[in-house]
C-alpha cells in the first residue's frame, strides 16, 4: 500500500513539474527577409513543445505608408496563417494583421528558430524599404499584438527580430494611352526605377491574349523619368473596338512585373481630343478636377489604388457638353496614399496620377 502510494506521488510530482515546465515556456517571434522580396516570420521556442496542439498564433506586420506598397498572398502550408482583413493605413505607417486558429499538433526544439509564415511584397523592383513585426499602440487599440497559445496556455514571449529590409517595387505614377489620328501614343511616369532593364510594351484585342509590340529602355536605370511609345500601326477593322495595353516590366535580374492595363476605343478621335485637369494634388478632404471636351462626350470617371483595384466610381456615363466642366470629388474618406484618376470618353482615355494626404 505504502508502495502504491510513492508511486502515485512520484507520477502526480512528473506531472507538476511537466505542468510547470510547461507553463515557463515561451515563444518568441522574428521577421526575416526571404528569398527576393519575400518576407518571413519565424517562432523560436525557449523549451522542448513535445506532440502538443498550437491553438492560436497572432501578430501583425507594419510599413510606411510611403513605401505605395502592399503585402500579397501569404503562404503558411503548415501553420495555416492568413490575413485577417484589409491593410489599414494609421498615422505614417500601413498595418497588416495576420492570424491562426488551429489545433495543429507541433513537436519544436528549444532555441531552434521554425518559419511558420512567408508573404511577398507585390511588384518588387528597386530601392529597400523596412517591415517591422510590432506590438504598438494601434496593434493594442486593435487586436493586433504578438501572441501564440499552445494546449490551450498563454505562451507568448518577445519578437526578438523586430524588421527586415527587402527589395522595394517600382513606382509607376501613371500610364495612360490616347488615339491620334491613325495612330495610339502610350505615356507612362516611374520614380525611382533602379534595377530595371527595359519596358516591353504588349497589345491585346480581346484582354486575354497579349503580343509584343515594341519596347523602351531606360537611358539610366537609377533615375526617375517620363516615357512615350507610339503605336503605329494599330488594328483597323473599320468598326469601333477596343484595344487594351500593358507594360511588362522587366528588372536586371529577369524578374518581370505588369503595368495595370488601359483601354482605348478605335474610332478616330476629334481633333485635339479632352484634357483633364486635378488641383490641388495631393488632395486633401476634396478634389477638383477642370475637364475640356472638344465635343459632347459621356465620361466615366473612377479611382483605383496602387495595386489597380478600384475604389470609387465618381461618374458613369454621364454625358458632358462641349466646353469646360469643374468636377468635385469627395476625398475625404480614402485612406492617404498614392491613387489614379481614370478619364475616359468616347475615343480615348486619361489617366492622371492623384495623392491623397490626411485633413480636411
Amino acid at each position: 500500500m505504502k508502495k502504491t502510494h510513492a508511486t502515485a506521488a512520484v507520477v502526480l510530482g512528473f506531472l507538476l513539474a511537466s505542468t510547470s515546465a510547461m507553463q515557463a515556456q515561451q515563444v518568441d517571434a522574428g521577421i526575416f527577409p526571404g528569398s527576393g522580396a519575400t518576407l518571413e516570420i519565424r517562432l523560436r521556442p525557449s523549451d522542448t513543445v513535445m506532440t502538443l496542439p498550437l491553438s492560436n498564433v497572432a501578430f501583425t506586420i507594419r510599413w510606411p505608408t510611403a513605401y505605395g506598397v502592399s503585402l500579397g498572398t501569404a503562404s503558411s502550408p503548415v501553420y495555416a496563417i492568413a490575413k485577417q482583413g484589409a491593410e489599414t493605413v494609421a498615422g505614417n505607417y500601413r498595418y497588416q494583421k495576420f492570424a491562426a486558429a488551429t489545433a495543429q499538433s507541433i513537436t519544436w526544439s528549444p532555441q531552434v528558430e521554425i518559419p511558420v509564415l512567408t508573404v511577398p511584397v507585390q511588384q518588387t523592383g528597386s530601392g529597400v524599404g523596412t517591415f517591422e513585426l510590432v506590438n504598438d499602440s494601434w496593434t493594442s487599440a486593435n487586436n493586433g499584438e504578438y501572441y501564440v497559445e499552445i494546449a490551450g496556455l498563454n505562451k507568448t514571449g518577445t519578437i526578438y527580430q523586430s524588421s527586415a529590409s527587402v527589395p522595394l517595387p517600382i513606382r509607376l505614377l501613371f500610364f495612360s494611352a490616347e488615339t491620334r489620328e491613325s495612330s495610339v501614343v502610350l505615356s507612362w511616369g516611374t520614380r525611382d526605377e533602379g534595377t530595371v532593364a527595359v519596358f516591353i510594351v504588349e497589345r491585346s484585342a480581346n484582354g486575354s491574349e497579349w503580343a509584343v509590340i515594341g519596347s523602351v529602355t531606360p537611358s539610366d536605370r537609377n533615375a526617375s523619368g517620363s516615357w512615350l511609345f507610339h503605336d503605329n500601326s494599330p488594328p483597323q477593322n473599320g468598326t469601333v473596338g477596343i484595344l487594351r495595353y500593358r507594360l511588362q516590366v522587366v528588372y536586371g535580374d529577369g524578374a518581370v512585373d505588369y503595368s495595370p492595363i488601359v483601354e482605348v476605343q478605335t474610332a478616330k478621335p476629334e481633333p485635339g481630343g479632352f484634357t483633364v485637369q486635378v488641383h490641388p494634388n495631393p488632395s486633401r478632404g476634396r478634389l477638383f478636377v477642370t475637364l475640356s471636351l472638344p465635343v459632347d462626350d459621356r465620361m466615366t470617371l473612377r479611382l483605383y489604388d496602387r495595386i489597380g483595384r478600384s475604389v470609387r466610381l465618381c461618374r458613369e456615363d454621364t454625358p458632358f457638353p462641349a466646353g469646360t466642366h469643374l468636377l468635385v470629388l469627395d476625398t475625404g474618406d480614402l485612406a492617404p496614399g498614392e491613387y489614379f484618376l481614370t478619364v475616359a470618353g468616347a475615343s480615348s482615355t486619361r489617366t492622371v496620377p492623384v495623392a491623397v494626404t490626411s485633413g480636411s
